[in-house]
């Protein structure tokens, strides 16, 4: 008898041991299954907001072709509307379970503000590092940032010196000493800048500095600006007074006196924008002679071949969202610069 119940007992203790390892085994499991899914589902996600965001990048292409196509690849004053300044074709665009926005931060120089824009930002409104000489870099720095002129004039020297593929440019800003000196040495490129964020590289570029200039340097383009969606601070650092600088856009903003909207005037050749300028506002020799020798020395143009893109793609049943940036060569029909955050 004794013996029989010790056996039960023992038969029980293994039932027991044998319910645990069980319940173990498929907790384990059921965590390991859990962990899968929502490896899977955050693959998933990934994969939508992806096709969101280069959705965007092919929805503004095409509407950028579009109206090439319709306004013989010249700027009109609803094509820059439409390219620019058009919420209703690039904000808040429902694609499937996601929404796309094509957007970007404007600072309008007239109003001393920051809007909210949708739609696509023209690269050859911006300085190019490649091509702009030393006063216009000094003056935009010295415009954009806090930095003073000496700070900016040493900048602007360094800025050259990295991108100076043989002798310096400029005497005294040889500073391929610092970067070999420099706890985490590099080499001097000595060669044109591929992405603006190179300028982090140069001597004395501070975050602050960066940031400041950001918004209006480029690589992309000829190096001439398009004075139709050119900046003030950009049309001042390439040598327009701010004096001219203000009446040129107070130009080309129309009646409305608002940047992109229908009644924008389009300047369409570069010695034309003297005498157009003079149909609405008063301009004396000075003016005159300033674009003439600005048009003489290729620093202006009435066109642009490149166009930034920023695409966000958002997943309606949660926060996550992605960005694809890109930069669209008009001309060759090809995307120069794609980037994914």
């Amino acid at each position: 008898m004794l013996w029989r119940r010790r056996k039960q007992g023992s038969i029980l203790i293994f039932t027991l041991w044998v319910l645990s390892f069980l319940v173990i085994l498929s907790a384990y499991i059921g965590l390991s299954v859990r962990q899968k899914i929502l490896v899977l589902s955050k693959i998933e996600s990934r994969s939508s907001l992806r096709y969101l965001a280069e959705a965007g990048v092919k929805k503004a292409i095409s509407a950028l072709r579009q109206d090439l196509r319709r306004n013989k690849f010249v700027y009109t004053p609803y094509g820059k509307l439409y390219r620019h300044n058009n919420p209703e074709r690039f904000s808040n665009v429902e694609l499937g379970e996601g929404v796309i926005k094509i957007q970007y931060d404007f600072f309008d120089g007239l109003k001393n503000e920051h809007i909210q824009r949708y739609g696509l930002i023209d690269e050859e409104s911006k300085i190019n590092l490649n091509t702009a000489d030393f006063d216009t870099l000094a003056r935009l720095i010295r415009l954009a940032t806090p930095a003073d002129e000496k700070e900016s004039t040493e900048l602007a020297g360094y800025i050259i010196d990295w991108r100076q593929p043989h002798e310096r440019e400029l005497t005294g800003f040889d500073s391929e000493g610092y970067y070999k000196n420099l706890e985490n040495p590099y080499d001097q490129k000595n060669a044109f800048f591929d992405r603006i964020e190179e300028l982090l590289l140069v001597k004395g570029m501070t975050k602050s500095v960066y940031e400041g200039i950001k918004p209006y340097v480029t690589v992309y383009g000829d190096g001439m600006v398009n004075v139709n969606t050119a900046s003030r601070i950009v049309l001042i650092a390439i040598g327009f007074t701010g004096e001219l600088a203000d009446k040129l856009l107070v130009v080309r903003q129309g009646f409305d006196e608002v940047d992109a909207t229908v009644d924008d005037f389009i300047f369409y050749q570069p010695f034309d924008i003297a005498i157009e300028m003079k149909k609405f506002i008063q301009m004396d020799v000075h003016n005159f002679r300033l674009l003439d020798a600005l048009n003489n020395a290729g620093r202006i143009k009435t066109n642009s071949n490149f166009f930034y893109v920023r695409s966000e793609g958002r997943l309606r049943n949660n926060e996550q969202r992605m960005t694809v940036e890109c930069v669209y060569n008009v001309a060759e029909n090809k995307i120069e610069y794609w980037r994914e955050k």
